[in-house]
């Protein structure tokens, strides 16, 4: 939620970030990006950029012994967040350009949540990150427009 009003207050300065430009899309459309992120997303980044990771840096630190070290985790954790950060700006080219603000906010915002989802997926599972990313997006894409949608009283028109 502090991210979604964190999003809310940069919309002065960056008008056509994705989740206002996807607000025009019809709501089943926005569920599947939803979808998409969590299930996806999830698989490629945390089950195997993470897993992998981890394993290399758990071998590089730890020749002998099989469990993971904290220290392991971190580094994967985080240079997999930069990556996810990193990974969004495609998508965020096709509606505004990529300016250092952009990257400095797809970095920030993209790489809290992808350290967030990291842990979940380190003390829950796969599936604690997959149900945690499809609510994030969801309340970014689906009730983020329909609560700027209240304040502001001309309709988006969106496709169906």
């Amino acid at each position: 939620m502090v991210l979604l009003l964190a999003l809310l207050a940069l919309v002065p300065l960056l008008p056509n970030l994705p989740f206002i430009a996807v607000a025009k899309l019809a709501i089943w459309k926005r569920i599947l990006a939803c979808l998409y992120g969590g299930l996806y997303e999830e698989i490629l980044t945390r089950l195997f950029l993470v897993t992998l990771i981890a394993w290399l840096a758990n071998k590089a630190l730890r020749k002998s012994n099989a469990r993971l070290s904290p220290a392991a985790f971190w580094i994967s954790n985080l240079v997999v967040a930069i990556l996810f950060g990193l990974g969004h700006l495609p998508s965020a080219s096709l509606v505004m350009p990529i300016t250092p603000l952009v990257v400095a906010v797809a970095l920030s915002f993209n790489g809290i949540a992808a350290v967030v989802f990291g842990v979940l997926y380190r003390k829950r599972g796969l599936e604690a990150a997959m149900v945690a990313h499809f609510t994030a997006d969801f309340v970014i894409y689906v009730v983020g427009p329909a609560f700027i949608a209240t304040l502001n009283p001309v309709p988006i028109r969106t496709d169906s």
